[in-house]
Parts: structure tokens; sequence; C-alpha cells
């Protein structure tokens, strides 16, 4: 990770479905899974993406209720144990992503992750291969808090050397956790939609951005070049 500039305003990013594609990624280890298994059911994999619901429901409820669908013989723990194994085997180096964040710290920005999940999200990190740019790493299973706990952020806000000259900046596509989460610590915040409306008026994030690239765009156009 970089040394920390802390006269540069910093932006905490969430890391599944921010900086990467998690949706995407399980539909891809779910396709795998469902041929391994001999499942045959024709709505198993819109089920599974479905049921995951984004990697919020705990592993061991996903697989007992997977074990009941498809009336499976497999143990829990033994299913739970090869998701640990398999379910970051299709995550890779993304030169896109690390052009795109290079280009936000070559702008005057630093740069961080502040994420739920376990060991899982560090193995996706670095293979995705931008751990050398960020100012801070914060993995809510190795601190023992979760978002929207407005003390992860303020973790991180610490990890990566301080707030800087303004109020850090959290980016996220979780209302709750990464946006009412961050504002709650105290962060401006860009909520990306993915064109979805934001349901709760009395809670709005500070801009709205539809994808990540919009995103990084509004954070670039505020330091001067």
């Amino acid at each position: 990770m970089t040394t920390p500039d802390v006269t540069l305003p910093l932006a905490l990013f969430d890391f599944d479905d921010t900086l990467s594609d998690r949706a995407g990624e399980f539909r891809n280890w779910a396709t795998k899974w469902i041929d391994r298994h001999d499942i045959n059911d024709p709505d198993a994999l819109e089920w599974m993406c479905a049921t995951d619901d984004g990697g919020y429901l705990a592993r061991d409820l996903f697989f007992r209720q997977a074990i009941d669908r498809f009336g499976m013989a497999d143990s829990r723990q033994d299913l739970v144990d090869d998701y640990v194994l398999t379910a970051h085997d299709d995550y890779q180096a993304d030169p896109g992503l690390y052009a795109k964040l290079e280009a936000l710290i070559a702008s005057g920005w630093r740069i961080g992750i502040v994420t739920n999940g376990g060991d899982g999200q560090d193995t996706k990190i670095d293979k995705v291969g931008i751990r050398p740019l960020l100012s801070c790493a914060v993995v809510s299973g190795n601190v023992g808090i979760r978002k929207p706990d407005p003390a992860i952020f303020h973790l991180a806000v610490e990890a990566a050397g301080g707030a800087g000259p303004e109020a850090p900046w959290m980016v996220g596509d979780n209302a709750r956790n990464d946006i009412i989460g961050g504002r709650d610590a105290g962060l401006q915040t860009i909520w990306i939609s993915f064109g979805e409306p934001w349901t709760n008026v009395a809670l709005p994030p500070d801009r709205v951005a539809v994808d990540l690239p919009s995103a990084l765009g509004i954070l670039s156009s505020r330091v001067p070049h």
C-alpha cells in the first residue's frame, strides 16, 4: 500500500459491486457449482443469485437453504468450506480499474477500501491487483466491526493517515451500509445507484453517480489539477 500523504483529501470505497463486479463473479461461481453438483433444476442459477442477497446472507444459512431446495446429501459445513476455497477463483487483475484509480490518485486523492466480509475480501483485493494504490484496506472480519457501524469508517480514516483537508468521502452501492453508515460517521457520500432511485428522502447521499466511472469523475472534478 502507499504511504499516506495526509495533505490530500481521502476517498473510501466499498469493494463488492463498487470496485468489483461481485454479482457477476458470484453468478460465474454458481454456474460452475450447479454443474459440479449435477443440480437438475432450470431455475437453480436464478434462485442462487437471488438467495445470495449480494453476499449478505450468511453462508451457513445460504447452504442450509440450498440443501433443502435441491435435496442435497452434502453436509452444510462441507459446502461452506468448498465455497471458501472456490468462490474467488475467477477474480483476476483488472488493468482498467487500476488505471482509473491511478488517475484519481494523480488528480490529488488518497484512496482506501472499507468493506464487510472475511479473509476472502483480502484475497479479492489482491487478485484484482489494486492494493499498491491504497492508503488503507479495512475488512470487517479483521477488525470485528461491520458497516454501517461508524466505528469502522473511523478506523479506515485513521489507517489512511487521517481525514485530510476536508471530510473524507465514502463511495458505495449499498444505501444502508455505505451511504447512511458513512453519513453517520461524518463522511461525505456518493451513492452508486446503477440507475435506481434513492428512496430514503430523509437521509440522501451528497451526490449520486450511476456507476463507478461517474463517481470517480465527481471526485476528480473537486480537486484542482
